[in-house]
């Protein structure tokens, strides 16, 4: 009955698995977040489960498999990482960084205000 739940749940997260990349290359944020949601929740209940079947007696069956898994799980990571490069330079390319404020002058009367420690009084 273990086996069975376990190997499910191994089924899951490869579908799961399968979606996010595929979300991740049609460029699909919102459903990229909702089933990263979903693999994280599979995955640590598939963490639970292989826990309290590793002690019995059939615990390495599922190893093969849990490490091609983990495999593209990381390749999954690591196209993340170049999508947010590549998204990253993009805006900076459609919206360039400003050192300069939008109200700042290089001249005198565009500098702030500097209080001199004394006071001025005008009288008309």
């Amino acid at each position: 009955m273990q086996q069975v739940s376990v190997g499910s749940q191994l089924n899951l997260v490869e579908q799961q698995l399968n979606d996010a990349m595929r979300c991740l290359n049609e460029g699909d944020s919102q459903a990229l977040t909702e089933v990263s949601v979903g693999l994280q929740s599979t995955a640590m209940e598939l963490v639970q489960l292989m826990h309290t079947h590793r002690r019995t007696a059939g615990g390495q069956q599922f190893a093969v498999q849990i490490g091609q898994l983990a495999q593209r799980l990381i390749s999954l990571r690591e196209n993340l990482v170049r999508r947010s490069a590549y998204v990253d330079r993009a805006l900076s390319v459609v919206l360039p960084a400003s050192d300069v404020s939008t109200y700042q002058r290089r001249g005198p009367y565009g500098y702030g205000v500097k209080s001199s420690g004394s006071m001025n009084v005008f009288a008309a």
